[in-house]
């Protein structure tokens, strides 16, 4: 079953997860909004892609993040698959050939 990684704000804070339902997980985080999201056969990997990608940002011991606008827009260009950021391991393998 597919999964959705997803990237939803919170007041100033921004979390980035994995989901197999966006709407309860949007349900848990009011009233926080969903910016985007991506629904992947890989989540678990994506996901960590993108943790390591903003770990500086990253408030320990959580899955939440202080981002800038650039560093959100950014996020989300990778979420609406509008970067070259793997999505999967055969995406990445593609890449390392």
């Amino acid at each position: 079953m597919a999964e959705f990684v997803y990237l939803m704000k919170n007041g100033d804070l921004y979390k980035i997860g994995c989901t197999s339902n966006l709407e309860s997980e949007a349900g848990k985080m009011k009233p926080g909004e969903i910016i985007a999201s991506f629904k992947a056969k890989d989540p678990k990997s994506f996901e960590a892609r993108l943790l390591r990608i903003y770990r500086k940002e990253r408030i320990p011991d959580t899955n939440y993040f202080r981002l800038s606008e650039s560093q959100v827009d950014n996020c989300k260009k990778h979420l609406e698959g509008k970067s070259n950021l793997p999505k999967d391991l055969n995406d990445e393998l593609r890449i390392g050939l």
